[in-house]
């Protein structure tokens, strides 16, 4: 039998076998040791989301990312698009000057009012779980549409990200995650939402101004001919518009009442 040790514990002595001491003192030690740095867990989805979020923010940028076409300018938007290489879904950029500072902007796009005033084409977005202050898991169904030849609604499961970045740039992103949630409507048509969402900036000579990017990476699963699903995708470039219209118009309202 090995050699015994006496512990002392409250009120009496115990006996601790030799080997079992010498898991508790290695216990004690990395415990007081994690307290002593104070090491924190940190959640891997965490950590995801922040790297979506640089990696949107990147991909809008027309000086880092080269891949852009410029398809037009319309009621003060520019348009840009390029398809993935390795998904081979066209991705659109749609670009407005808001000509209100950034935290007037960011305050109105993170309010329930906002998607009102944007005519927002979802029917459910709701949060499934709350990772930390900035993450979210989210399930989002939208609406039935005959105008995009989607006649089955589509629904995601999102991992969400809504942070400020450190050249003081806004991101709000998203993307499909693996998640064992089906939602209520069982005849809904799984889409995958690759990393999309927006990039807000301040600018102008006294940062007064706010240029706004919408990114969408989108596959709805529908068959459609590419042109024709090109078509319906490069539509959300102008998603860009729906928030700087609906933003102007918040404000008119609340300055009238």
């Amino acid at each position: 039998m090995g050699k015994i040790f006496f512990v002392k514990v409250m009120e009496g002595d115990v006996a601790v076998p030799r080997g079992i001491m010498g898991i508790l003192r290695q216990k004690m030690i990395e415990h007081f040791t994690s307290q002593k740095q104070g090491v924190k867990t940190v959640n891997p989805l965490t950590e995801m989301a922040k790297t979506m979020a640089r990696e949107l923010r990147d991909m809008a940028s027309l000086t880092t990312n080269k891949a852009w076409n410029i398809q037009g300018y319309d009621q003060g938007i520019t348009v840009h698009t390029y398809t993935h290489p390795t998904t081979q879904k066209l991705i659109t950029r749609g670009q407005a000057l808001i000509n209100h500072p950034i935290g007037n902007v960011i305050q109105f796009l993170l309010s329930p009012v906002c998607k009102q005033y944007m005519q927002d084409d979802n029917e459910i977005d709701e949060i499934i779980e709350q990772i930390d202050e900035e993450t979210t898991i989210s399930y989002v169904k939208t609406k039935k549409s005959k105008k995009t030849m989607m006649v089955a609604a589509r629904d995601f499961v999102l991992l969400g990200c809504k942070t400020k970045m450190e050249d003081d740039s806004y991101v709000i992103a998203a993307r499909s995650i693996d998640y064992n949630y089906s939602g209520p409507d069982k005849e809904a048509v799984r889409g995958h939402l690759y990393d999309s969402g927006w990039v807000l900036t301040p600018v102008g000579e006294n940062k007064d101004k706010t240029q706004a990017v919408f990114v969408s990476h989108c596959d709805p699963k529908i068959s459609v001919p590419d042109f024709v699903l090109n078509g319906i995708l490069t539509n959300k470039a102008f998603n860009v518009k729906c928030l700087r219209d609906g933003f102007l118009a918040y404000l008119k309202d609340n300055k009238t009442n």
